[in-house]
């Protein structure tokens, strides 16, 4: 057995029973290529049919899951294999989305307010520059905005003709010969609108490279547009030579930052609605906690779908199932809880925790105490009362006059909203790490 496959293997392990694996991992031939391909022989052509029946989606799901990144999966079929249906069984790098990623669902706040609208800017076909690049870490958004670039302007310009590619699926589709590099090449010629996604994985299309490197050349005077993605900034990306990466130096470069706590918990709430799935407000807040990636957060939801579909379970009666179907192990581990939040704010505004939660009127000690009530209402979701309770028996009216007391100030006062985020990560941020 491969190094490659035996540390597959060990990941695979704490997920897969052992009886599983000896059945359709362990026949596998498998390794790793220099362009990180991931190339799959089988022992002969009765297994290969079996396993594509059977086990293909698995197999990828995992090794996904194991690698945390994305991939292309080469299968060497034996002589004999019979493929009738070669759609069915071709390997797709990413799965496919069947949700409308548009504008109207792409979550932001101010940090990723300036690439969300060039993004639109570009869509709309105002943007000043023809070249348009995202760069971002996997699960951050990246793919969501080209296909609403994609979106929007295959609904509002019916002239304009749009080649849209994801790079890892268009080299799967090459290497298994369900498209042709020169039927390829021809689209993107005749495309008034040109969007690729993942072009960190250019060089590994030859013809492609060569040509967008052409298109580059001599965008203004085809008269094309083009929106480019990136798992890195285009800069420091190994993958790219000096020539390719010259030529974007003239396009309008955006990042997309890491989504927050908030966004995290604003996609999990729209995903719930989505899947009709009901969590708790706890729940909520403890996925958003431990993912930090949109794909990470989508791929736990599915997972407790999954488990509410079979044992007809309800999450908001067992407080430790979450734990249980994210295979995670009771650690001990300080929650957020509205004490933690006093203590925090305390720090970092430099009073004392009992203040907070006492009867000083100090000015100082008066916005600590507002600031921590507007955290625990909003971090953790409780109701006026329960927040009162942890503040020394406040009562609702004085609760409530507090949160709205610093959503005004939010509002029209930048500094105190420049606070109130640095508060809600300090929050996060000091609880003990698994």
């Amino acid at each position: 057995m491969s190094n490659f496959k035996t540390g597959l293997r060990k990941n695979l392990i704490k997920s897969l029973p052992e009886e599983d694996l000896q059945k359709w991992f362990d026949p596998l031939s498998i390794q790793l290529d220099s362009s990180g391909y991931i190339h799959i022989s089988f022992p002969h052509q009765f297994f290969a049919a079996w396993f594509h029946a059977n086990y293909k989606d698995l197999f990828e799901s995992c090794l996904k899951n194991s690698l945390k990144r994305e991939t292309l999966f080469i299968y060497n079929n034996p002589p004999g294999f019979s493929q009738p249906e070669q759609e069915k069984y071709v390997a797709e790098a990413q799965p496919v989305n069947t949700e409308k990623q548009s504008f109207a669902n792409f979550l932001f706040n101010q940090k990723n307010e300036f690439p969300f609208f060039a993004a639109s800017s570009f869509a709309k076909l105002q943007a000043k520059s023809p070249l348009l690049i995202i760069y971002a870490p996997g699960g951050c958004g990246k793919s969501h905005l080209l296909r609403a670039i994609y979106e929007e302007i295959n609904n509002n310009d019916t002239k304009k003709t749009i080649y849209f590619a994801n790079l890892i699926e268009l080299g799967t589709k090459v290497t298994n010969n369900r498209t042709s590099i020169a039927k390829e090449l021809q689209k993107i010629n005749a495309a008034d609108v040109i969007l690729l996604d993942d072009v960190q994985f250019i060089l590994n299309i030859t013809g492609i490279y060569n040509l967008i490197l052409n298109i580059l050349d001599s965008v203004p005077e085809r008269n094309k547009i083009l929106a480019l993605t990136f798992n890195c900034t285009p800069e420091l990306c190994p993958s790219l030579d000096s020539g390719f990466k010259s030529r974007l130096e003239g396009g309008l470069l955006i990042e997309i930052k890491k989504p927050d706590i908030e966004i995290r918990r604003q996609y999990i709430k729209q995903q719930c609605k989505i899947m009709q799935l009901e969590l708790a407000k706890n729940d909520v807040l403890e996925l958003a906690l431990n993912y930090t990636e949109f794909r990470q957060i989508k791929g736990a939801l599915n997972k407790i779908a999954e488990f509410k579909s079979i044992y007809n379970n309800n999450l908001n009666n067992e407080p430790v199932v979450l734990n249980k179907i994210l295979n995670r192990q009771d650690k001990e581990r300080k929650s957020l809880d509205a004490e933690h939040i006093i203590n925090c704010v305390a720090r970092y505004l430099k009073v004392e925790a009992k203040e907070i939660t006492g009867a000083s009127r100090a000015q100082n000690v008066v916005f600590a105490r507002q600031a921590a009530m507007y955290l625990c209402r909003t971090l953790l979701g409780l109701p006026l009362e329960a927040v009162g309770r942890s503040f020394g028996g406040k009562d609702h009216s004085s609760v409530l006059y507090s949160i709205k007391k610093i959503e005004k100030s939010i509002d029209k006062n930048k500094d105190v909203n420049n606070l109130m985020q640095i508060l809600k990560n300090t929050c996060v941020s000091a609880l003990p790490k698994k």
